[in-house]
């Protein structure tokens, strides 16, 4: 399983247009509410030294309207937040269905292509019991050409249209009955008669 580096996060969101106008939004939220902290601060002292009444009212009255735009600002900030680690949660989940559709693509292509083989080898074994046979004596043989004429004949009689090349049907012989030399392979004849 991929494990997820604080240096890739950082490449995804410098590299996402909506994260970077997200973090934008964020960035501009904090310098406001540190301003608001910063007068709050200033009508904090001012009330606290004494000032008088009025405008200990009209500071107080400011103050509040900046706490609440403070906690108002700090609560949009941890919306944003929570939308960027819902967008990167998305954006991984996105990212791990489809890597899962692609490697069942990749299996069940593998799985297509083995069952393909599969079939193949059957046909080849099944016409090597009906055409091929140990030759009574070692000198006999059967070439490429030869085969594959008789070959192509008894696969069109039994599947019909031929899907399968020469050099898959020599590959077999060569594992089946050993490598071919010399033009053929020796000690096997063709039954062309199914004796």
């Amino acid at each position: 399983m991929n494990t997820i580096t604080n240096n890739d996060i950082i490449d995804d969101l410098i590299n996402n247009p909506i994260y970077m106008n997200l973090m934008r939004n964020i960035y501009d939220l904090q310098t406001k509410l540190k301003e608001s902290k910063n007068e709050n601060e200033k009508y904090k002292v001012l009330l606290e030294n004494g000032v008088r009444k009025k405008e200990n009212k009209n500071l107080q009255k400011k103050y509040d309207i900046l706490e609440k735009k403070y906690d108002i600002l700090e609560e949009k900030c941890d919306k944003l937040k929570e939308k960027i680690k819902k967008k990167k949660v998305d954006e991984e989940e996105k990212k791990r269905i489809k890597k899962e559709k692609q490697q069942a693509k990749e299996d069940e292509r593998l799985r297509q292509e083995k069952l393909k083989e599969e079939e193949k080898e059957k046909k080849f074994n099944k016409y090597f019991e009906e055409r091929i046979i140990k030759a009574e004596v070692d000198t006999m043989m059967f070439g490429k050409p030869e085969v594959f004429d008789d070959f192509r004949q008894w696969f069109s009689e039994n599947y019909g249209r031929l899907n399968i090349v020469g050099q898959e049907l020599y590959e077999f012989l060569n594992k089946k009955i050993g490598p071919y030399k010399k033009k053929g392979w020796w000690g096997y004849k063709i039954n062309y008669m199914m004796e």
